[in-house]
């Protein structure tokens, strides 16, 4: 095969080192080698031209590697696909356009077939330069259009190389010019909205209606996300909405954030709006809508409302898994809601499970705040009675209070209950509860109490 190019055995080391300097970065030792090969009559081969020209398209050099490759046009070297997207690359960088769709027509006169980086490279750089008309013939000579596939890796690439705006141009004067199909149409709306140019993704969307190509499932969810990302939540409400009379499902993260989203943006009015649209769809749109009412409802701080709907779930019996209820007491908590927290406790009970320690110190700490002392003691027992460790700073509390109520047997009862169930006292509360005793003159109680601390199981030492 070498004797046919005209090579000859010493021509080896010379193709190996041009392409062994070309793939490390060192082109000027490899072009040096290149002009002593070929001064010596020697053919480089296929491997050590692309090797050259790649190399040098990375390091800058367009126009010497565009050149080089004019040079061996003719010759006995044949460019391999890689160095035709590397020269198409780098000249679309350089503006020169015209030279790229040269090369773009060669690459695929030779049978192979472009990537979408490489026809994007083109096109993007068609539009960059204002002509969007001859942009808009590569597309219909590339086949791009009516192919949802082809079309999609064009503007995926558009967006790669940073040229959205181009995109939204060339889309533009595809729609105006085009009769298009569904997964067209998709991928329109999609670019536009990819490229925040919302306007346009609705008056696509409206258009290709009066066209007479319905919008499917995956329209309308490629355009709400449009809009809710680009802050229209209003507007992507409405379209949910839409969707929902025309018979059509959202994803269900679709009707989470948006509903969320509307809570948090004051607009729940809306979003109650929304959720009875849920309502009236089916139980399972109903479940959905009422786990994301209920959580936009609490991330808005808007407490009331939120136990409103966890009642109505509750009277529904749509209440939600147990791990979303544990969470829910302490969001309730929280923000002061504690009996929507301790009826959820109820219900979390009811479904055959015990929460763990650290959302029964959560209840303890916010129903002792509302001065519920009772209410407090039967949680600490029931704690206590399941084997928790209840948290020292409540228990102490209400040991005080208690004491403060003059309630001193039920202070003394619940401190020896702390002691032996392994809560630190500390020596601050020991000494104020014996006080109590010793003025109210109940001796043995402070006495029990001090063998209690002395010959107890008080540990001395603190539960966080």
């Amino acid at each position: 095969m070498m004797s046919e190019r005209g090579c000859t055995m010493h021509s080896f080391p010379f193709n190996l080192l041009i392409v062994s300097f070309s793939r490390i970065g060192k082109v000027a030792k490899a072009f040096s080698l290149w002009d002593s090969m070929t001064r010596k009559g020697f053919v480089p081969n296929d491997f050590a031209f692309n090797a050259l020209v790649s190399a040098l398209c990375k390091v800058g050099q367009v126009d010497r590697a565009f050149e080089l490759y004019k040079e061996m046009e003719d010759g006995v070297c044949t460019p391999d696909k890689q160095t035709y997207s590397q020269l198409i690359k780098y000249l679309c960088k350089a503006e020169r356009v015209d030279d790229a769709i040269g090369l773009l027509a060669k690459l695929m006169e030779s049978g192979h077939h472009p990537s979408a980086m490489t026809y994007s490279s083109v096109i993007g750089a068609t539009c960059k330069l204002g002509k969007v008309d001859h942009a808009y013939e590569l597309v219909q000579e590339l086949a791009l259009i009516n192919n949802a596939t082809k079309l999609t890796l064009l503007f995926e690439g558009l967006s790669k190389l940073d040229m959205l705006d181009e995109a939204s141009t060339l889309l533009q004067k595809i729609v105006k010019n085009t009769v298009l199909d569904l997964p067209t149409y998709n991928v329109l709306i999609d670019t536009f909205c990819k490229s925040n140019n919302l306007k346009e993704a609705r008056c696509v969307f409206s258009e290709m209606a009066e066209k007479g190509c319905v919008p499917d499932k995956g329209t309308y969810e490629i355009l709400v996300r449009g809009l809710h990302k680009g802050g229209k939540v209003l507007g992507a409400a409405r379209l949910v909405g839409q969707m929902l009379r025309n018979g059509l499902r959202p994803e269900d993260s679709t009707i989470t954030s948006l509903i969320e989203d509307l809570c948090m943006s004051d607009e729940v009015h809306k979003a109650k709006r929304l959720f009875l649209l849920l309502k009236r769809k089916d139980s399972e749109l109903m479940q959905i809508g009422y786990r994301a009412l209920l959580d936009g409802l609490l991330k808005a701080e808007r407490a009331e409302e939120a136990h409103d709907v966890l009642n109505e779930m509750r009277e529904r019996n749509l209440l939600p898994a147990v791990p979303i209820c544990i969470a829910l007491i302490h969001h309730f908590c929280h923000l002061g809601e504690v009996n929507a927290g301790k009826q959820l406790l109820v219900d979390v009970k009811k479904m055959g499970y015990f929460p763990g320690v650290a959302t029964y110190n959560t209840l303890l700490h916010n129903v002792i705040r509302t001065g519920d002392l009772n209410g407090t003691l039967s949680l600490l027992d029931e704690m206590i009675n399941i084997g928790l460790r209840p948290r020292a700073g409540p228990s102490k509390l209400l040991v005080l209070s208690f004491c403060g109520a003059g309630e001193l047997s039920q202070a003394y009862e619940l401190a020896v209950k702390l002691i032996n169930s392994g809560v630190y006292l500390d020596a601050e509360l020991q000494k104020t509860l014996l006080d109590h005793l010793f003025r109210s003159g109940k001796v043995d109680e402070a006495c029990k109490f001090r063998e209690n601390i002395i010959f107890g199981s008080h540990s001395g030492v603190g539960t966080a």
